[in-house]
């Protein structure tokens, strides 16, 4: 919260001295439209810490794993790196979004690796709710996350193993249990975003990249899952050789 909040500051003195000439998105959340849409001080620190804390980690470690489940099977390199000189040399996201193959691997790494994919709590409204025909308690507290909905096997044939072509062919089961931003009214705002940052990233990487290899130092025990709120490798690291 300190951080977000000599952050608005910066950016507030700044504009009060004319030196910020770049738009930015905050601007929006400082400076709305009408003051019946201001918020307040707290209301904006808050603002910018779930954003530094949604937009940072996330694409970032599901990325991580994405090119290293990736660089551990040739044969999903290679053909991912086929798919990618496709492209022509100043692709746009527009381009990389036809790319079947590596839309494939994006979604394969979102279902193992989605960075939100633990747990989150929910109050039960009072008087209890009934949900397929299973009364809920207002005394409970119900917990949903991905991770276990990802790897059911009845949905996800074999759901340990890495397999981007299981996306080709998607069955609805598959589609309506993939949750990796959640879903409903409150899935994640910044979904389209993080595809598209998901998808340049990976053309660009194994473009620029072409062949590169997990470091033979790096362990499967290196790259376990640990979850504090968000998921990351057990050694907090991933070590390729270019």
């Amino acid at each position: 919260m300190s951080y977000g909040r000599e952050s608005i500051r910066r950016l507030q003195l700044a504009q009060q001295a004319g030196t910020l000439n770049t738009p930015f998105f905050f601007d929006k959340i400082m400076n709305p439209k009408g003051k019946e849409n201001a918020l307040t001080d707290v209301e904006m620190e808050e603002e910018a810490a779930e954003l530094m804390v949604t937009g940072t980690d996330t694409t970032s470690n599901t990325l991580t794993y994405l090119v290293w489940s990736v660089l551990k099977n040739p044969a999903i390199r290679n053909r991912l790196e086929a798919e990618i000189e496709t492209l022509p040399t100043k692709f746009t996201d527009s381009d990389v979004s036809k790319l079947s193959y590596l839309n494939s691997v994006v979604q394969e790494s979102l279902r193992m690796y989605g960075a939100a994919s633990g747990s989150h709590s929910r109050d039960v409204p009072s008087g209890g709710w009934k949900v397929g025909g299973y009364l809920i308690p207002d005394t409970a507290t119900v917990l949903t996350q991905a991770h276990s909905l990802h790897r059911l096997p009845g949905i996800f044939p074999n759901p340990n193993l890495f397999n981007p072509d299981r996306w080709l062919n998607a069955t609805s089961d598959m589609h309506a249990s993939f949750i990796p931003f959640g879903g409903g009214p409150r899935i994640c705002v910044g979904i389209h975003l993080a595809y598209m940052e998901l998808r340049l990233t990976t053309a660009a990487f194994f473009r620029k990249f072409r062949g590169a290899t997990v470091h033979l130092s790096l362990t499967e025990d290196d790259m376990d899952l640990e979850n504090y709120t968000l998921i990351a490798p057990k050694a907090h690291k991933c070590l390729i050789k270019l």
